[in-house]
């Protein structure tokens, strides 16, 4: 059976959701990293200088090393998961940085290293999602 023209509706809707999706994920990533800087001034967390766990650091590397490789794979055509999971989780784990400094905020660590780590992520999840080109 043809077509003769008709766009097929299922179609059409999953490639606008496809398309507006990594969007609405990057504005929710931006405006949480917002409420974790909110979050950390109300902790009163002290100001001072003092120790921080060199877990934090590494597992924030990790996790910006991994969103700036995913958010430079999504146009890439042929990789698997895909262009809409990569450009997905870049966002999401730049949010993730944001949320270490949360942890170690209400774990009573310094405010203002907690504060620099939530920038870190918004500084990461600032850049808009690229358009991508669904084939499917």
């Amino acid at each position: 059976m043809q077509n003769h023209g008709r766009v097929d509706k299922p179609k059409a809707t999953l490639s606008r959701v496809k398309h507006s999706t990594p969007r609405r994920v990057h504005r929710g990533v931006l405006a949480a990293l917002a409420g974790f800087a909110l979050v950390i001034w109300a902790t009163g967390a002290p100001d001072g200088s003092g120790e921080v766990d060199r877990g934090f650091g590494i597992a924030a590397l990790a996790l910006a090393a991994a969103s700036i490789i995913a958010r430079r794979a999504a146009p890439a055509r042929r990789l698997r998961p895909g262009p809409l999971v990569l450009l997905l989780a870049s966002p999401l784990l730049a949010g993730g940085v944001g949320l270490i400094g949360v942890v170690l905020a209400v774990g009573g660590g310094p405010r203002q290293v907690a504060l620099l780590y939530v920038l870190g992520g918004a500084i990461l999840a600032l850049r808009p999602p690229p358009p991508i080109d669904m084939q499917s």
